[in-house]
């Protein structure tokens, strides 16, 4: 039933799109006949912008031949991915070419010239439909998306009113330390320590769902308690942070042993519900009445030193240092307003690692990986500033940048003939929740012009435990442009086999912790044997990350591991030097063949104990 047919209605109003006045007219006829609403013929792909723009039909009737400088495709692309207008596309071309340009742009019709008004009309009914079933879906994901924050919002505020109460319960422990040193009336009297205990990679774990955060804290909390004198305090002030105030002790040294005694359990992984965490904490520590008086001061100071600590690196602590607490403070403070401007000022740069098929020898993709390149001309790698980039919001920008940059420079090393060679490109949590995600990379792709199946998107598997249901959905949204989907980091943290066979996935990266060393770690040996073994029966494409060693590379080569990236072959390079070594190798294909060959004479010539 036409939709317009009922008259208390508003008719369905809609834009025609036609070059040819003749044909435009007759198709603005019989749409009136069929009750619709014609509110403009243009003639271009500016006009169909400006018009759609200004008047905002609910369809557009697009050709695809056009005046002007944009096509039909174009102005369509730009339409749907900006206005949220369907489109049905009409034209007396229908080659592949075509039909794959249109495709992209997530078309609701194709009409092939000449067609009947019957043609017309049911392509519309079924085209509008569509859109408003596809908005129904959409407003109650809103919906839900709201609820959801609403719930969030309730949870935030009993976290910060028990935080409140741990501050309170903190201040008022830490008053009666401070009274029983001064009842003492000693001229050396015991010191008070705070201690500041900063969890290292806890987002991960906490991304799995906050009850996994919890027991991580609860069985964390529950070893520090065996070390610390049992009139001590211990408190949750931030989600990967805790706060412990020593009972007053004589000696700096005391403290020393301590801190190293609860440093030295995060050496060993962390067991929960039977799923083993391989974590680690810094640790932060000032003195009272040495380093000050009030415990804000003395807490503030004892996590400017653990934050120093961490630069250092990981089970480590100090004890306040001034010179150490100033360094931190103004680095992090200046690293955060330089991030800002970076990218106005085109301070990021992207690298790419070369991954080469083990089975034909020839490099097959990159990963692009960001690099910020600051003033001074120094180079900051991503772990220093990517975290910093997610508490301040700015991940999203940065992943577009480094999308958008990755598909124009594959496509332009296609251009000059460098290969068939596939991005991959890594989503950060942020950008996989982002409602218009689709719509960013069908933008980024008609832009770039990169067919999407050269494109990769990596995907750490924590990110798609945190919501599986939106993650399912939001992937097999991406999965029908025909990009690829790859996990990151596979297998850590958790069991990852359950979710293979619900998410669309092309490849699956082997995280390095497994790869490393594994010469000489037999249960990581069968893990990696395992887990290539498996994907490759369920037709998913292995690749092993961070292949530093010959020994780790002829452990792969020998289980057949289908790709590799890593120093073994080489570094992470700049466009115009990996395009050299693309072009060198595309050149000489016989080189990377032979470096393959050495590696499997060599597997041969290594016995099964070896490997």
């Amino acid at each position: 039933m036409n939709i317009n047919q009922n008259t208390s209605e508003t008719p369905t109003k809609i834009l025609v799109v036609e070059d040819e006045l003749i044909a435009a007219e007759n198709i603005a006829r019989n749409l009136k006949k069929l009750g619709y609403e014609v509110i403009g013929i243009v003639d271009s792909g500016e006009e169909a912008i400006e018009a759609a723009t200004n008047n905002h039909p609910n369809l557009v009737l697009m050709d695809i031949m056009l005046q002007g400088d944009l096509d039909g495709i174009e102005a369509a692309g730009h339409i749907r991915s900006e206005l949220k207008i369907p489109v049905i596309y009409m034209t007396a071309y229908a080659d592949d070419d075509t039909l794959g340009r249109a495709k992209l742009t997530e078309p609701y019709g194709y009409l092939v010239k000449p067609f009947k008004p019957q043609a017309l009309r049911t392509t519309i009914e079924i085209a509008l439909q569509k859109y408003q079933g596809e908005q129904a879906v959409e407003l109650s994901y809103i919906k839900e998306i709201e609820q959801v924050k609403n719930q969030l919002e309730g949870l935030t505020n009993q976290e910060e009113l028990a935080a409140l109460t741990s501050r309170i319960i903190l201040s008022d422990k830490f008053a009666k330390f401070v009274s029983k040193i001064h009842a003492l009336k000693k001229d050396f009297s015991p010191t008070i320590s705070v201690i500041c205990l900063g969890i290292n990679r806890f987002k991960r774990i906490n991304d799995l769902g906050y009850e996994w955060g919890d027991l991580l804290i609860k069985s964390i909390v529950k070893k520090i308690q065996e070390f610390i004198p049992q009139n001590s305090i211990i408190a949750r002030l931030n989600t990967d942070e805790l706060v412990i105030i020593l009972e007053p002790i004589n000696t700096k040294s005391e403290t020393t042993v301590i801190i190293e005694n609860i440093l030295e359990q995060f050496t060993q992984p962390y067991v929960l519900k039977q799923q083993k965490f391989l974590i680690s904490a810094n640790a932060g520590i000032s003195i009272y009445p040495v380093d000050g008086e009030k415990l804000g001061k003395l807490l503030l100071k004892a996590r400017n030193a653990m934050e120093y600590c961490r630069i250092q690196g990981d089970n480590r602590y100090n004890f306040y240092k001034k010179e150490a607490g100033k360094y931190q403070s103004t680095n992090t403070l200046q690293l955060e307003n330089d991030l800002y401007s970076a990218l106005s000022n085109k301070q990021f740069k992207i690298y790419y690692q070369p991954i080469v098929n083990l089975k034909t020898g020839q490099i097959v993709g990159a990963e692009a990986l960001i690099r910020w390149q600051t003033s001074d001309g120094s180079i900051i790698l991503p772990g220093h500033f990517l975290p910093l980039a997610e508490e301040t919001g700015l991940i999203e920008a940065i992943g577009e940048f480094v999308l958008k940059s990755a598909c124009e420079d594959v496509k332009a090393l296609q251009d000059i003939g460098i290969g068939k060679i596939r991005v991959g490109v890594n989503i950060s949590a942020r950008q996989l929740n982002q409602l218009d995600l689709r719509q960013r990379l069908v933008k980024v792709l008609l832009n770039s012009g990169l067919a999407p199946n050269y494109v990769e998107l990596d995907i750490n598997e924590t990110i798609l435990m945190t919501n599986e249901t939106t993650a399912i959905r939001s992937l097999h949204g991406l999965k029908t442009l025909g990009i690829q989907i790859a996990i990151d980091d596979f297998g850590t943290g958790y069991s990852s086999l359950s979710y293979l066979e619900k998410f669309p996935i092309d490849s699956i990266k082997i995280n390095q912790n497994f790869i490393r060393k594994i010469d000489l770690n037999s249960t990581n040996q069968i893990i990696t044997s395992a887990i290539i073994s498996m994907a490759q029966k369920l037709n998913i494409r292995v690749i092993a990350e961070g292949v530093e060693t010959e020994e780790e590379l002829a452990f792969l080569v020998k289980n057949k591991c289908d790709e590799l990236q890593g120093y073994v072959f080489n570094r992470p390079l700049p466009l115009v030097e990996f395009a050299s070594l693309a072009e060198s190798l595309a050149s000489c294909p016989q080189m990377i063949n032979d470096w393959i060959n050495q590696q499997k004479k060599q597997v041969i010539s290594l016995t099964d104990e070896q490997l």
